[in-house]
């Protein structure tokens, strides 16, 4: 089993990849810089857990989260166009 954890400005979450997924994903999980999940989320107590049913090695999009997109520039700079999840 292997845990990630993500964490944004709202907290923390942890995904999860249990060994048949973490064997169908194995390039994915041990090389990707960016990745996607796609999975069910649970939540026990104050604790959230994404269980990974998919990922998808997103690398290659790494450098767009550099670039400003227009409809976020504002008088100090741009920000990411990247939204982040509320998992609350």
């Amino acid at each position: 089993m292997v845990f990630v954890t993500l964490e944004d400005e709202t907290g923390i979450a942890n995904l999860v990849v249990w060994p048949d997924a973490f064997e169908r994903f194995r390039a994915e999980v041990m090389g990707a810089t960016l990745m996607l999940c796609r999975g069910r989320l649970q939540r026990e107590g104050l604790v959230i857990h994404v269980v990974a049913e998919r990922l998808i090695d997103v690398s290659r999009r790494l450098a767009q989260l550099n670039e400003p997109a227009p409809h976020t520039l504002r008088p100090s700079g741009p920000e990411l166009a990247v939204r982040s999840h509320d998992f609350r």
